[in-house]
């Protein structure tokens, strides 16, 4: 079994909120928005991670918090 330098894209945590989403789409978009630009902070940062925020509607906020490992690429850290 190889560790190292291999992205894992079998075992995944999902976590949500019971209350429905006023505009799903937007919200779809937004998020992979959000998790993009973040991955990319997450590499370039000696720490190899990076959360933010960014304004959904209204006053709704989406927060998200990315992480990536010495071993990965940039492009395997996006994934």
């Amino acid at each position: 079994m190889e560790f190292f330098a291999h992205v894992d894209n079998q075992n995944k945590l999902y976590m949500w909120n019971l209350n429905n989403v006023s505009e799903p789409q937007s919200f779809n978009a937004k998020t992979k928005e959000l998790l993009s630009e973040l991955a990319a902070q997450a590499y370039s940062n000696p720490k190899m991670y990076a959360a933010g925020e960014m304004e959904l509607y209204g006053s709704n906020k989406l927060y998200g918090l990315t992480q990536c490992t010495r071993d990965l690429s940039s492009t395997e850290c996006k994934k």
